[in-house]
């Protein structure tokens, strides 16, 4: 079975998962991740609480791939704190 890796954003107070929006699409989930996740450009930075939940029963739902998570932890905020809250509408659809 195929294995992807993400980036798994910590900070000491929280962390976030880095995904690309259009696996968001591609699962159908883009309309469910709540506004405690972030984004850049075409990149999403879901909240560890709720959204990394979602995706990874989503990727299950759909017999996708083994999931490995790649931590990168800084003892500072981390920058997803300073990105702009998760808006689907936001990303261009073209």
């Amino acid at each position: 079975m195929k294995t992807m890796t993400f980036l798994f954003h910590t900070d000491p107070g929280h962390g976030w998962l880095e995904v690309p929006f259009q696996m968001l699409q591609f699962l159908n989930i883009e309309d469910v991740i709540t506004a405690y996740s972030y984004m850049q450009g075409q990149t999403c930075y879901l909240e560890e609480d709720q959204d990394v939940m979602t995706f990874v029963k989503a990727v299950q739902n759909h017999d996708g791939p083994m999931l490995e998570f790649e931590d990168r932890h800084t003892n500072e905020d981390s920058f997803v704190r300073k990105l702009v809250p998760y808006n689907p509408l936001r990303f261009s659809t073209h």
